[in-house]
């Protein structure tokens, strides 16, 4: 059978390579871990030692199902693109194409350092799906008794053994997904592919942690990965070279990229196949079998499982590739990829983009957490929420600073009109009306939410706006661009936004009044709806809270009635948000009473506005598609 020192593997049946050691007895393999000689070597330190090992171990054969034999959605890996990155004076990064079923769905990032690592583990998947269909094929004979029994017993192995190495490949790229690549170049860990070269050099897939360490804890702490290393993890082993070529990534990855392994046919028939048998007729005392009969299969354990892994995307590669910090930059990131052209056609992109960032940023979570992010993108998406609205929400929910929240794109001082905000709005007017293309130019929503992002002297403009939209059939970006010129009202733009700002301590001047009427009991004055579905726009659903808070600090609430009509008033949705806002509210010291106690209820109603646009833009999205 084909033993190698750095496979430690045959393709069919198991085997280990032998030993300088002493064998410890059949079926077990002694490494002279207490050399002293072996334990002195220098070694290059692995940054992150492995203190445990988080590749679980498989001993169940392959089933391929229609995510693999379908060449219309099977997930499929091209050759590692190397990309220049621009920080931190230049540097070299890798990016891995991904496709499905042909069609190019989004990269995988991975450090240099790591290109030939990655490269080997998906070489391991091709030759062992390749050698697994011809030990089928060999299945497929008329095969009598023993004969029979050997062929089964080495599809088995093969198929176990490739269904561990893809079972590393999907975790891995989670993991290579999640990093933020802010590590010095060079130095970068990717703790999975580092275990799975560390375990595949020393023989010890089918092992745990304990037997691993037992027999040389050394390696553990040593860098796999570095060239320098090489011979450190090779010693101790008596090679058997034959057929050893064919467990050897070739140089050139076109050789088997595609997922056939150039030659295999000969090499199975000339060298694995008879080593396999051998060594099930006479077996070694390395001899290890990997597939058991009670043995089950993971539960996702390759990239055509759903969830499927959300794949980088080119904007993310474009933004990345400049310099920035994906994790420090979340929001300058946004506004880049929806100002960019060509943009977003399709929601799911971005989407898919969002999850991206919030896998970067919250690494920790398992990705059952993010339900939330499609009710704010399908609110944005369709203009049921605003900018400001959805930058306040990923503020609170991924707890960003100020620095992080901080725009791609500098304000036009030269046209007040052209900006994300309202390219966001607009579109999302005209997809609301997109699907019977019956758009209504009085959209209460579109008016309420152009009207709060800008002073009310900007009006004229944007019907011109609308009016050109809707008559000429041009695109909102080209629109707004000449929207510089259509400019009536007499104000400077700073005088306007003076003005904006006048409006809306007017505004809440008023609906203080209001509220303030409400909760008195000898005012005449008609109490405010207490539900939902009596209101009618978004700034009456919020009128009840507003006079609640008014009643709290002017000591005519207690803080736990308080919380009794929020809890009575809004949806099961709001519930962390109430408890947060309670949190705030008593945690506000003496002496800060209004000032805080305003901030707090302004996140509080920006994180209730945002829910509920999501929750209604989601279900008008339901209805269009």
């Amino acid at each position: 059978m084909v033993r190698t020192t750095l496979k430690g593997r045959s393709i069919g049946q198991a085997g280990r390579p032998r030993s300088k050691g002493k064998n410890a007895g059949k079926g077990g393999l002694s490494l002279p871990a207490i050399n002293v000689t072996r334990r002195n070597s220098a070694a290059v330190p692995l940054r992150q030692p492995i203190t445990s090992f988080a590749i679980p171990l498989v001993h169940a054969e392959v089933v391929m199902d229609d995510s693999l034999k379908n060449d219309n959605t099977r997930i499929t890996y091209g050759e590692p693109e190397v990309i220049q990155v621009k920080a931190k004076g230049s540097y070299k990064m890798c990016r891995v194409p991904v496709f499905e079923g042909g069609r190019k769905r989004g990269f995988v990032p991975l450090p240099l350092r790591h290109r030939d690592v990655w490269l080997e583990l998906s070489y391991y998947i091709a030759l062992c799906s390749n050698v697994w269909e011809l030990w089928q094929e060999e299945g497929r004979k008329k095969l009598k008794g023993k004969m029979a029994e050997m062929v089964v017993a080495c599809r088995q192995n093969t198929g176990a053994m490739l269904v561990q190495h893809m079972l590393t490949r999907r975790l891995a790229v989670e993991q290579l997904l999640k990093l933020d690549y802010v590590t010095e170049p060079g130095r970068e860990s990717v703790p999975l592919l580092d275990e799975w070269k560390i375990r595949m050099c020393r023989d010890w897939l089918n092992k745990s942690y304990n037997e691993a360490f037992a027999e040389g804890h050394e390696f553990l702490a040593a860098d796999p990965v570095t060239t320098a290393n090489k011979a450190f993890f090779e010693q101790g082993w008596d090679i058997d070279d034959q057929g050893k070529e064919s467990l050897l990534s070739p140089p050139d990855p076109a050789k088997w990229i595609n997922g056939r392994v150039e030659g295999i046919r000969e090499t199975f028939k000339r060298v694995i196949k008879p080593q396999a048998l051998n060594e099930l007729k006479k077996p070694s005392a390395f001899r290890e079998t990997r597939h058991l009969g009670d043995g089950e299969l993971p539960g996702r354990w390759h990239e055509g499982h759903d969830p499927y892994p959300s794949f980088w995307s080119v904007a993310q590669w474009e933004w990345f590739s400049e310099g920035h910090d994906l994790a420090g930059t979340p929001i300058a990131f946004f506004n880049f990829a929806l100002r960019k052209e060509p943009g977003y056609t399709n929601v799911k992109d971005f989407e898919s983009d969002v999850k991206n960032i919030a896998n970067i940023i919250a690494a920790d979570g398992d990705g059952n957490d993010r339900d939330y992010i499609q009710e704010i993108v399908c609110g944005l998406w369709l203009g049921e929420m605003t900018w400001r609205e959805f930058v306040d929400y990923l503020r609170q929910k991924w707890d960003l600073d100020d620095e992080a929240c901080q725009p791609w794109e500098k304000k036009d001082e030269h046209n007040p009109f052209d900006n994300l905000e309202a390219q966001l709005i607009l579109q999302g007017f005209m997809r609301r009306g997109s699907e019977n293309r019956a758009w209504n130019p009085e959209d209460p929503i579109l008016w309420e939410s152009l009207l709060r992002m800008s002073p009310k002297e900007y009006e004229p403009v944007w019907k011109r706006v609308v009016k050109t939209i809707l008559e000429e059939e041009k695109s909102v970006r080209d629109v707004l661009k000449d929207a510089r010129n259509w400019s009536h009202h007499s104000q400077t733009v700073e005088e306007a936004e003076m003005g904006q700002v006048e409006d809306h301590a007017q505004a809440r001047r008023e609906h203080v009044d209001r509220t303030d009427a409400s909760v008195n009991p000898n005012s005449s004055a008609p109490s405010a709806p207490t539900t939902f579905e009596q209101q009618s726009t978004m700034s009456d659903q919020l009128l009840p809270i507003y006079g609640w808070m008014l009643a709290y600090v002017q000591k005519q609430m207690t803080l736990e009635a308080f919380e009794e009509k929020l809890t009575n008033h809004l949806s099961k949705e709001h519930g962390k948000g109430i408890e947060q806002f309670l949190d705030a509210l008593r945690a506000i010291t003496p002496g800060q009473d209004f000032d805080v106690s305003k901030r707090a209820l302004d996140a509080f109603l920006d994180r209730v506005k945002a829910i509920e646009a999501g929750k209604a833009a989601r279900q008008l999205l339901d209805d269009l598609l």
